[in-house]
């Protein structure tokens, strides 16, 4: 187990339903033995369904991990409960009422050195309110630092792998036709297959909620000649969605 700090920069709330009234977040986390965390924003006016905070709150935790001798393992989860009221300044006297609460895990955001931005959907919300919040841990104990600095490496490891395939696609889509599939000689060098198109469309279309009697439809069974014919079906596939040569 380890100490260390966390900050809560609570940025924006955006679609909330309401036009008026004035909103806060309350910050709660379990913290070791019972105790409990609390922390709460101020109050900000809103404008045009959305309010704006850019509030940092911090707070001293305690976080739980296991690691190996190789200084491999993990953080165990850390939820905080991030709850969301709105007030009446017309009638201080009533207690606030909920717009909506989110949960998220403080351990996801180890490794993120500058903080982890999160858009979180607000649950038991009348609308798709989204809470922007940006969690940053850092503080560690000396016995726990080995364990952050190799989390911290896999994700800039994760993060330059996604860089250079991005910046491949961007060079492939710029020295092709960006409307249209891989054509069969790109196959071999983009790793694109008709089969990995097969097995994609199989998850979402061959699955679908039919009833257990009911026959296939001509496009579930052109799906389902994909994971046997790949080259030759897939432009089945195509046809029966209106999109024929599509994969030429």
């Amino acid at each position: 187990k380890t100490r260390c700090q966390v900050d809560f920069r609570v940025e924006q709330l955006d679609y909330l339903p309401a036009s008026k009234g004035h909103v806060f977040v309350k910050i709660k986390v379990q913290e070791t033995f019972g105790d409990r965390v609390s922390l709460q924003t101020g109050s900000q006016p809103v404008n045009k369904h959305s309010v704006s905070w850019n509030e940092t709150k911090t707070a001293q935790l305690s976080m739980k991990f296991q690691v190996d001798d190789r200084m491999q393992g993990n953080f165990f989860e850390k939820p905080v409960r991030l709850s969301v009221r709105i007030s009446d300044p017309a009638a201080p006297n009533k207690d606030p009422k909920r717009v909506g609460v989110a949960v998220t895990n403080i351990a996801e955001c180890i490794a993120y050195k500058q903080g982890r931005q999160r858009r979180i959907l607000l649950q038991h919300s009348r609308s798709n309110t989204i809470l922007n919040i940006t969690i940053r841990v850092y503080g560690f104990e000396a016995h726990a630092l080995g364990l952050v600095e190799t989390m911290g490496r896999h994700l800039a490891a994760e993060a330059k792998a996604k860089q250079v395939a991005d910046e491949e696609n961007s060079r492939r889509l710029d020295s092709g036709d960006a409307g249209t599939m891989p054509t069969a000689s790109a196959q071999e060098d983009s790793g694109f297959s008709a089969a990995m198109l097969a097995q994609q469309l199989s998850t979402e279309v061959a699955h679908s909620s039919l009833p257990d009697n009911a026959p296939p439809t001509k496009l579930q069974e052109a799906v389902q000649k994909t994971l046997v014919e790949p080259l030759d079906a897939v432009n089945q596939v195509f046809e029966a969605l209106g999109l024929a040569n599509r994969s030429q």
